[in-house]
């Protein structure tokens, strides 16, 4: 996520902020970040491996993301993108259960659905 930060803005220097906070059943962590932000209307589509917005000239595979993802549900956890505090960019938004037991019914694939996610060839 803090690489997509410094990857992903425009020409301004990179600005990025992580915050953490309880409360009453889970950790809320965000990763702000003033660069170009994600349009609401592409805010899922990012969690998609493989996805990419349109900004090619920006390396990557579309694999960050959904990733991300991946390991936040394994934990029992959530990630978002919200509107950034900043005016511009996006927030990345985690929230993890205080009292998560190590337990995940089922398997599931990027988009939380599914069979595993796997890469490569067997």
């Amino acid at each position: 996520m803090i690489l997509n930060s410094i990857h992903y803005r425009q020409d301004h220097l990179p600005k990025i902020r992580i915050e953490a906070r309880q409360n009453q059943h889970s950790w809320e962590i965000d990763f702000h970040d003033n660069g170009i932000g994600i349009a609401a209307k592409h805010r899922e589509r990012v969690f998609v491996i493989f996805s990419r917005l349109e900004f090619r000239s920006v390396p990557g595979e579309g694999m960050g993301l959904a990733l991300c993802k991946r390991i936040v549900q394994r934990h029992g956890g959530r990630i978002s993108a919200v509107d950034s505090p900043f005016g511009r960019g996006v927030t990345m938004r985690i929230q993890m259960p205080l009292d998560f037991d190590g337990h995940v019914d089922g398997d599931m694939d990027a988009s939380g659905e599914g069979a595993p996610l796997q890469f490569g060839a067997d």
